[in-house]
């Protein structure tokens, strides 16, 4: 039987913590300190809190080792990618030149770090530093901006009075083919806008 000298003070801090303590896990630790300061033995109180004998014994001894601060340490394993190191360069780089596939950044990671990536783990690492497979627009190469500003603003009042019912408004455009070359999607950090022809032949 693990043997622990617990003060009135401890006990009091485990009565008070095992239903009041913000994480579940450290609430149960609490239990189980309180449980065995009160003379229950490792079996008895893993058949009580429902936890292997061996969680028990483990909580009693960290309280042994390093009392309170140790039982309230939550350990956690988080196994970091050997990508991260490169995380700033590879941003630059990716910002500059967004690939079109998981397969094409791996290929660049290889020559620029000689890290040997499968495309689905840079998949994953190009999502945690905020990449998505977003779909490239295009803008018209010869467009008027102020132009198309201006005609935004002549058209909103009537759409308002069409809406009111004061007026119909009715859209009229030619039919025309797209005969350019679009980009369909890339791995990027915002969306991308390519200037392109308007490649139509009315």
């Amino acid at each position: 039987m693990l043997r622990t000298t617990y003060t009135a003070e401890d006990m009091q801090t485990f009565e008070q913590l095992r239903y009041s303590y913000p994480d579940e896990r450290i609430m149960r630790r609490f239990e189980i300190l309180w449980l065995h300061a009160c003379g229950k033995t490792a079996p008895e109180i893993a058949s009580l809190v429902q936890r292997d004998p061996r969680t028990v014994r483990t909580v009693i001894k960290n309280f042994q080792k390093g009392g309170i601060p140790l039982v309230t340490t939550i350990e956690s394993y988080h196994p970091t990618s050997d990508l991260e190191a490169y995380r700033t360069s590879l941003i630059e780089e990716f910002t500059l030149r967004p690939p079109a596939s998981a397969k094409e950044a791996a290929f660049r990671i290889k020559k620029l770090h000689d890290l040997d990536r499968s495309p689905e783990r840079v998949r994953v690492f190009m999502k945690k530093i905020g990449m998505k497979f977003r779909k490239v627009g295009a803008l018209p190469a010869k467009a008027d901006l102020e132009k198309q500003e201006d005609f935004k603003k002549t058209l909103e009042p009537e759409i308002a009075r069409a809406k009111a019912g004061e007026s119909v408004l009715l859209f009229m455009d030619g039919v025309h083919f797209v005969q350019a070359a679009f980009l369909a999607c890339l791995w990027c950090f915002t969306r991308i806008f390519v200037r392109s022809p308007a490649g139509r032949k009315r």
